[in-house]
C-alpha cells in the first residue's frame, strides 16, 4: 500500500509545496509519535469501541507534507466488514486560540488518501474520517491537533472573523408590536451577539436610534410601540469581540391603527384624518 501511496502522489505536487524529501520526514517524525499518529485518544467525542457496529472504524489518521494551504492525509481501511467496498466522509475543523470550531465537509472519496486543498495558511487543523459500507456508516475516527499550515495568518482569514449581517425583514404584529429576523453574510465559527435599535419616521423625517434589544438570537419580538407610525430598524453583529458594520432596514413596518381610531375614520370619511387637506 506504501507504494501505491507513493505512486499515487508523485503527480499531485503543485506551486512546490508538496517536496518529496520533506514530506518523507515529517511523515517519519508523525509515524513515530503515538500521540499525534491518531490510534490513540483522538476517539473521546465519539468512544472507542466499535463493538454493535456493522463498520468499523477508519484505521489511525496520519498527515504529512504539509503546505501553507494544502496538506495530504491518508488513513487505513476498516478491519469490518471483511472484503467490502468502502466510502469516506472526511471532515475539518478549525482549532483558534485554543479553542475547536464546528465541523465541516470536506471531500467525499473512495480513497484512502486525499490532499487537502484551498486550507489557511498558518492555521491548526484537526480531521475526522468516517467510513461507509453498505450504506452503514462508522463511527468517526478523529485526529486532534493533525497539522499547522505554513506561513502566517491570512488578513482574510481575521476578516473573516468579524460577523456582517445580509439582511433584515420586518413586520408589525397589531398596533403596538413588531417583529423582525436577520441573517449573516457568512457562517460564524464564533457565537454572534446582536445590538437592536429602532426610531420612528414621521412625515419623512427619522427620528433618533434608540437601544431596544442585545440578544444572541437571529429575531426579536418589539412591543410598546406607538399605533400607526413607520418605524426602522438597525442590527449590528458582533463575534470574537469584534464588531460588525451597522444593517439598516429603512421604512421596516408600520404599526396598525387601533381599533377606536380605525373606527373613527369611517365614520369621517376618506381624507379627513389627515388635517393636511382640510385647510387646501
Amino acid at each position: 500500500e506504501n507504494g501505491d501511496r507513493d505512486r499515487d502522489k508523485g503527480g499531485e505536487g503543485e506551486d512546490g509545496e508538496r517536496e518529496g524529501d520533506e514530506g518523507d520526514g515529517d511523515r517519519d517524525d508523525e509515524d513515530g509519535d503515538g500521540k499525534r499518529d491518531g490510534d490513540e485518544g483522538d476517539d473521546r467525542e465519539r468512544g472507542s469501541d466499535d463493538e454493535g457496529q456493522v463498520t468499523g472504524k477508519p484505521g489511525g489518521i496520519k498527515t504529512g507534507e504539509v503546505g501553507e494551504h494544502s496538506a495530504v492525509v491518508w488513513w487505513s481501511k476498516p478491519e469490518k466488514p471483511k472484503n467490502a467496498e468502502f466510502f469516506y466522509d472526511i471532515q475539518l475543523r478549525k482549532r483558534i486560540n485554543g479553542k475547536p470550531t464546528e465541523w465541516k465537509q470536506a471531500v467525499e472519496t473512495t480513497r484512502n488518501e486525499i490532499v487537502l486543498k484551498e486550507l489557511a495558511s498558518g492555521t491548526l487543523y484537526e480531521v475526522r474520517v468516517r467510513a461507509w459500507a453498505n450504506k452503514k456508516p462508522s463511527q468517526w475516527r478523529i485526529r486532534e491537533e493533525a497539522f499547522l499550515t505554513k506561513g502566517e495568518p491570512a488578513q482574510k482569514e481575521e476578516e473573516a472573523r468579524i460577523p456582517e449581517i445580509a439582511e433584515i425583514r420586518a413586520d408589525d404584529i397589531g398596533s403596538r408590536a413588531g417583529a423582525a429576523k436577520w441573517k449573516l453574510t457568512r457562517e460564524m465559527d464564533a457565537k454572534v451577539a446582536y445590538d437592536v435599535q429602532i426610531r420612528t419616521r414621521i412625515k419623512g423625517k427619522a427620528g433618533e436610534w434608540k437601544h431596544e434589544a442585545e440578544t444572541t438570537n437571529n429575531s426579536i419580538f418589539i412591543d410598546g410601540l406607538e399605533p400607526d407610525t413607520i418605524y426602522e430598524i438597525r442590527v449590528r453583529p458582533c463575534a470574537n469581540k469584534k464588531a460588525g458594520e451597522w444593517k439598516i432596514l429603512e421604512e421596516a413596518f408600520r404599526t396598525r391603527k387601533e381599533k377606536g381610531d380605525e373606527d373613527r375614520d369611517d365614520e369621517g370619511g376618506d381624507g379627513e384624518r389627515d388635517g393636511d387637506e382640510d385647510g387646501d
